[in-house]
Order: structure tokens, then sequence, then C-alpha cells
């Protein structure tokens, strides 16, 4: 491998090193994703150092090219990835469906009470207010309908 390349590769590693690091101080990245991460950036770092055990690999399995081997073990640990975040978000869509439900039957409990309050506690003048609400949007109705004709 050529000496640019090699160089390339290792400041690479680093400077993704150096984000995941930094996504995690910063708590962009929790503690559980940032180890997987930190492996990935390790290997990018132990390969582009020794480019000669990918080599090896791939002569101890029997694959012909090697880079070939590299690529198919990074599409595998990719869709392992994408297959825990999908089940994560899977997780969190139900707990996400069972708070919104949460809440909603706290609401609904909160608005039946107040509402046996209030009829608990002025009957006759809540009936005349409701009286007189349904009027005055009748009386507006009305007037809705002779403007539109």
């Amino acid at each position: 491998m050529p000496n640019v390349l090699h160089v390339f590769l290792l400041l690479c590693g680093l400077i993704f090193f150096g984000t995941v690091v930094s996504l995690l101080m910063r708590n962009k990245i929790s503690e559980k994703f940032s180890l997987v991460w930190l492996v990935g950036s390790g290997a990018i770092l132990v390969l582009s150092g020794y480019p000669s055990l990918v080599d090896q690999a791939a002569h101890a399995i029997g694959v012909d090219y090697a880079p070939s081997l590299l690529f198919l073990f990074s599409t595998l640990v990719l869709l392992l990835i994408v297959l825990y975040m999908s089940i994560q978000i899977s997780y969190l869509n139900d707990k996400v469906k069972e708070l919104a439900q949460s809440m909603a039957l706290q609401d609904f409990e909160e608005k039946r009470r107040e509402r046996e309050q209030g009829q608990a506690g002025g009957g006759s003048e809540s009936a005349v207010a409701s009286a007189s609400a349904a009027t005055s949007a009748a009386a507006g109705m009305s007037s809705g309908k002779a403007v539109g004709s």
C-alpha cells in the first residue's frame, strides 16, 4: 500500500475516533452506541496500520480479492447496526404510543372531574349558561344563513 494512502487511512481513523469521542462528551450519542463506533474506529486504525491483516484473513478464509472481504465484513456490520436501530425504533414507538394513550386517559379523567364539579356546584346556573350559549349559537347560525343567501 502506498504511504500516502496509508497516512490517509490513519487520518480518517483518527478523525472518526475524535468525532465519536466529541459526540460522547457532548451527550449527542449514548455510551451504549459509542462503544460500537469506538470499536469501529479502532478497527479502522488497526487495519490502516497493518493492512496485511486483511490479506491474511482473506487467504485464511479462501477469498481471492482481500478488499472484497473487507467490504463484506463492513456490510454485515452495518446491517447488524441497522437491525439493532430498527429494534430500538420499534420499542420507542411502542413507548410513545403507551405514553400518548396514558396522557389521553389522564386528560379525559381530568375533564370529567371538572364537569362533575361544575354540575355539583351550580346546577341551575350552568343550565342557564348552556341555554344562553345554545341560543346565541343558533342566532349566529341563522344570521350566517342570511348573509350567505
